[in-house]
């Protein structure tokens, strides 16, 4: 995941990723599943980024997060 790049090349694109990364690495225990065309990516940290390819294609994405949101009262 690489900040500011993107597949379609146009300027302004591809910080997405890069911010849903963000997030997830602020929130210990947390991860963000994406799952778009053939392919899939499993967040859970900087050295915790699982890619792989679908056995078909997926139309549209879907981005599942999972959240350990710290708890104020602790």
């Amino acid at each position: 995941m690489d900040y500011g790049r993107a597949s379609t090349g146009e300027a302004g694109r591809g910080n997405g990723l890069w911010r849903m990364a963000k997030l997830v690495d602020g929130c210990p225990g947390s991860q963000v599943q994406i799952y778009s065309g053939l392919g899939r990516v499993i967040y859970s940290g900087p050295e915790q980024c699982e890619k792989s390819i679908l056995p078909s294609k997926f139309c549209g994405t879907l981005i599942h997060w999972d959240l350990k949101l710290p708890n104020p009262d602790e």
